[in-house]
């Protein structure tokens, strides 16, 4: 049965794999032994948004939580040999339920630049000679709209 954490349904699976690896866009983030900020991979049901900021969050001794709403039963992996602790929908911790808020800011954000970027060049001329300007001008709007959504998603 699927659960419902911060208005995302869950049907399948969450993962959360914290101290994910480099982000390439930052490469001093990602593993704990970097200096930068540790982030985490957040899968909901295939879709997966990587290096999301999880430094403040998740705390150092987990490497990654697993759950499967269909039998309510998952587990929360930890660093180094400490035993796996299984875990049910009601177990689920706070740390999760803030990554799952931050991967639908994520998905918002996507979703919302996609349309609007396609919305906003659907009737563009390529012969204008206006053309990598308005393109351009496409381009921030649709960042600003997608930035607002998130942080509408992320504040709420």
């Amino acid at each position: 049965m699927p659960i419902t954490i911060n208005n995302v349904t869950i049907n399948n699976q969450l993962t959360i794999i914290n101290d994910a690896g480099v982000n390439h866009l930052s490469p001093n983030d990602g593993p704990r032994a970097y200096s930068g900020n540790t982030e985490a991979d957040v899968n909901i049901d295939g879709k997966a948004y990587l290096n999301i900021n999880a430094n403040d969050i998740i705390p150092a001794n987990i490497h990654a939580l697993q759950f499967n709403p269909a039998t309510d039963s998952g587990w929360i992996e930890y660093e180094g040999t400490a035993q796996n602790l299984d875990i049910t929908s009601s177990d689920i911790p706070s740390w999760a339920n803030t990554m799952i808020t931050r991967w639908n800011g994520e998905k918002v954000y996507e979703e919302t630049y996609s349309s609007t970027f396609s919305s906003l060049t659907a009737n563009l001329d390529g012969s204008s000679e206006n053309f990598q300007s308005d393109l351009a001008n496409a381009e921030s709007s649709a960042q600003l709209a997608a930035t607002t959504a998130k942080n509408n998603i992320l504040g709420a």
